[in-house]
């Protein structure tokens, strides 16, 4: 027991052998057997947090083997599938927890060892209608719940639109859309005049506010998702048409028969570094293609509520002024855009 106590298993259960062995008619010997099994167990799973996979997956095997009616054994097995999943063994794993299910039926064990095939065959076998009838056998335990969500997930149509990043003026712009269950998008463009939105709004963010369904767009066009396939969640890059447009920016509507997103994208070769105080507001203005300061960039200043000043860059591409002291316009570090 002190070898035990002090995790060193291996001794304990010689120990305890040795004492099997010489005294058969002790009181305690089928106490001291059982001990015996609990260590063989801790082993296994000592090696196992250990990063020493291998023995341990020798040790539980091997007690599967020697103790077919342990209490253990379904968490055993889902340990084993476990151990495959983090070493990317996919087929291995799903051995490993069919056999929980087909072995220890409607225990929690084999509801997270069919959930768990329905992880993998979605995520990491890209297998989604394989998956949608993995989790509909998820009727029982503790993960039943978790499964019908991954079923709505799997079944619902879902529309996600993000710009990547700000495009450069000889760059084609464009979008990136994630969609499930829509096998085709509606693209619809409109220029977007950033100055008149930001002195409205004091922001650029928002667009998707915008109501612009009565507004014609300059540009709409069909997008089919390339590769569809029912269930499958999708991403593809849509790149853009610029109506008349060297620089600038665009709301970009995509749409299904249900669904809808909109999107702001920018195409400038222009970047600056905003710096901000309560007294004070520094401004660099970089050309991000050559590299250069950028003068005569024209600034609005906000705090978020009204503009507080209009100014421009200077030959250094920067612009470096004081702001309203407090009991004028509070213009806090952090609000200026």
């Amino acid at each position: 027991q002190a070898y035990r106590d002090q995790a060193k298993f291996a001794e304990s259960i010689r120990v305890w052998r040795e004492y099997l062995a010489k005294h058969p008619a002790d009181a305690q010997w089928s106490e001291v057997q059982q001990r015996v099994v609990d260590a063989e167990y801790l082993l296994a799973l000592h090696k196992y947090r250990a990063k020493d996979v291998k023995t341990a997956r020798q040790h539980l095997s091997e007690f599967l083997v020697k103790y077919p009616l342990d209490h253990r054994n379904p968490g055993i097995l889902v340990l084993l599938g476990r151990m495959n999943y983090e070493q990317k063994q996919w087929d291995a794993a799903l051995a490993d927890w069919q056999r929980v299910v087909s072995k220890h039926p409607q225990t929690n064990e084999a509801s997270y060892a069919q959930t768990m095939i329905g992880v993998v065959t979605a995520r990491e076998l890209d297998q989604p209608a394989e998956s949608l009838e993995a989790y509909r056998k998820v009727t029982w335990g503790n993960h039943a719940v978790e499964a019908q969500a991954a079923i709505a997930r799997l079944t619902a149509k879902s529309l996600t639109v993000v710009t990547p990043r700000v495009f450069r003026r000889h760059e084609t712009p464009s979008i990136k859309l994630t969609t499930r269950n829509i096998p085709a998008v509606t693209v619809r463009v409109y220029r977007l005049n950033p100055e008149a939105y930001f002195r409205k709004t004091h922001r650029l963010a928002g667009v998707e506010d915008l109501d612009i369904a009565l507004i014609s767009p300059d540009a709409t066009f069909e997008f089919p998702i390339p590769q569809y396939a029912e269930h499958r969640e999708l991403e593809s890059t849509v790149p853009l048409p610029q109506p008349e447009m060297a620089a600038g920016a665009l709301a970009v509507t995509v749409g299904s028969e249900t669904l809808e997103a909109t999107a702001l994208v920018l195409r400038s070769d222009l970047d600056v570094i905003v710096k901000a105080s309560p007294s004070e507001v520094f401004v660099l203005a970089e050309n991000m293609r050559t590299g250069k300061p950028w003068p005569g960039v024209r600034l609005l200043i906000s705090d978020g509520k009204r503009i507080l000043a209009e100014a421009a860059t200077g030959d250094d591409g920067v612009c470096q002024r004081p702001l309203p002291r407090a009991g004028a316009v509070s213009a806090p570090a952090g609000a200026l855009r």
